[in-house]
């Protein structure tokens, strides 16, 4: 696993659990939780996640000194026009934004599936 879904580091896989997955879902949950309570449409998930992944790639960055964003290698894969390059260099990106993702989505469902239940629970009343 070393490698796959975190960026290499002497605090694998503990920084990856505690900033992604912790730190990084709680306020993934709180996003979508916030967007269903207001709501929003669910394709508005995916733009907060972006950036909050960014954020929790810079803690990372900052608090580990993990470089999930190489941005040398971006720009040199972009500059050569390498797409393998440039999906190799933000591969740890894209796990941290899938695990945001998740956990983004997971809380605007079950946000929603309560206010539809007690906004319109008077259609599934089954004393009807």
């Amino acid at each position: 696993m070393e490698g796959l879904l975190y960026a290499p580091s002497p605090y694998e896989p503990w920084s990856f659990l505690a900033v992604t997955v912790v730190m990084g879902g709680a306020a993934a949950w709180a996003a979508g939780r916030i967007l269903a309570w207001t709501w929003r449409p669910l394709w508005q998930v995916v733009p907060y996640a972006v950036l909050l992944a960014g954020v929790v790639a810079f803690l990372h960055y900052v608090l580990f000194h993990e470089n999930t964003v190489p941005l040398d290698r971006v720009i040199a894969a972009v500059g050569a026009q390498d797409g393998a390059a440039l999906v190799d260099a933000l591969r740890y990106y894209a796990v941290i934004l899938l695990v945001i993702i998740l956990f983004a989505l997971a809380g605007y469902i079950v946000t929603r599936a309560r206010q539809m239940r007690r906004q319109y629970g008077f259609q599934t009343d089954p004393s009807k």
